[in-house]
């Protein structure tokens, strides 16, 4: 018994040996844990900004990008059209509140310009439009396509028939002709303005 008794004396008292050396390892765990937490706030935080900053200025060059792409196709399109950029994208504003896309307004002022040429050559629909609406092809033809595209909404604001705006608007800008009414209907004052 007395062998029992010694033994558990002893585990007793390595347990509580290795109770307060396992405190001591939790202690100084705990303190190296919190050390290396404050080492990586310190350069997870910068980290996390400096990433934050980076992705803004990704974004910022993607838009600059974007708008830059944009301007070169409404060059591309206007030097095809022979009118000025910033007058396109002053149209295509005007059509897009209008409801009709920049892209729909643009492809309308290719079929005014097409019609004005089949007119000019005595062909065309576009032809009996402009007739009907009492302008001389000649002279409308000489003129630059923001002018022409101007004194057509003039135009076509002064039918009073709907059905007829409709028909000669159709007649002019083809498809997108009938959407761009609103826009037409407005006259050059407004759409200038």
């Amino acid at each position: 018994m007395a062998t029992v008794a010694t033994l558990a004396v002893n585990v007793i008292a390595q347990t509580g040996s290795f109770n307060r050396g396992l405190d001591r390892a939790q202690t100084k765990a705990k303190g190296f844990g919190s050390g290396i937490k404050g080492a990586l706030g310190a350069v997870v935080a910068p980290a996390a900004i400096a990433a934050a900053a980076i992705a803004a200025i990704g974004y910022a060059l993607m838009k600059v990008n974007q708008a830059m792409e944009r301007l070169d196709e409404v060059a591309k399109k206007a030097k095809g059209l022979g009118i000025q950029g910033q007058d396109l994208m002053g149209f295509q504003h005007a059509a897009e509140l209008a409801g009709v896309s920049a892209g729909g307004f643009s492809t309308a002022m290719q079929k005014m310009q097409k019609g004005i040429g089949e007119a000019m050559g005595g062909t065309g629909l576009a032809k009996d439009a402009f007739e009907m609406m009492g302008m001389e092809i000649e002279s409308f033809g000489l003129l630059n396509a923001d002018e022409q595209f101007l004194q057509l909404a003039d135009k076509i604001a002064a039918i009073q028939n709907p059905a007829e705006r409709a028909a000669m608007a159709t007649a002019v800008f083809g498809r997108a002709g009938a959407d761009m009414l609103p826009m037409l209907l407005q006259g050059r004052e407004a759409i200038e303005g």
